[in-house]
């Protein structure tokens, strides 16, 4: 009686890690592919903005609070007379420019 009782607990605790498994694996699924739904969402609005800064005439010039810049379109290059990529991780003090 006693080993019968052991083994019964013993599946019960199997049966229990097995149902944690699985909704272990769903819930990793499910972030999965929330995070490919964000990427490809990210990728498309990405395509779009730069889309619009390759077409229009106005110069454009991305930078973080500290300065620091993380993207200048062509129409901006050419104002500024820097090269697109050159431009990339420079401070917005290095551009020969008088900000307004």
């Amino acid at each position: 009686m006693v080993g019968s009782g052991l083994t019964l607990a013993a599946i019960a605790v199997a049966v229990l890690a097995l149902a944690g498994a699985v909704v272990a694996a769903m819930a990793a699924a499910r972030a999965r592919r929330a995070v490919s739904d964000e990427r490809s969402r990210a990728d498309g609005l990405e395509r779009r903005f730069g889309g619009l800064l390759s077409v229009g005439r106005d110069g454009v010039v991305v930078h973080t609070p500290a300065g620091r810049i993380v993207l200048v379109n062509d129409a901006a290059a050419v104002m500024l007379d820097v090269s697109a990529r050159g431009a990339v991780g420079a401070g917005l003090g290095d551009l020969a420019v008088a900000w307004v």
